[in-house]
């Protein structure tokens, strides 16, 4: 019996651009296995900023939380992509997910890795 190539899941990512820098910033990324899993780690994440958040997207948080979360769920859940904006003075956050296929590699356990991995270096745009 052979191994799967690819497993399905979701890949997640928050972006943050400002209106002064309006280049995106990878913030944060997430692979998961399940829809529900991808949901959560955006709520979670999302409930970080709503203490300093102004009235009108503390509402529109609030009303995501509370109960548009679940239509977003099961519009990944059925393939599609979603994304969920806030907006607060110039800074815009975005969190997105979407349906992926992820390739074994290697195994991600620090001790399983080849010894390759000790010999890489983060491009400079990362540091």
């Amino acid at each position: 019996m052979t191994a799967r190539l690819v497993t399905p899941g979701y890949w997640c990512e928050c972006q943050t651009h400002t209106t002064t820098a309006m280049t995106p910033v990878l913030v944060g990324s997430l692979d998961t296995n399940s829809a529900v899993q991808a949901v959560r780690w955006i709520r979670t994440a999302v409930r970080t900023v709503v203490p300093a958040l102004d009235p009108e997207p503390f509402q529109q948080v609030l009303d995501w939380l509370t109960l548009e979360y679940l239509n977003t769920a099961l519009t990944l859940n059925s393939g599609q992509p979603i994304a969920f904006t806030v907006t607060q003075a110039t800074t815009t956050i975005q969190w997105t997910a979407r349906p992926a296929h992820f390739l074994h590699l290697a195994h991600r356990e620090p001790g399983n890795l080849p010894a390759c991995t000790d010999q890489y270096t983060e491009p400079p745009w990362t540091q």
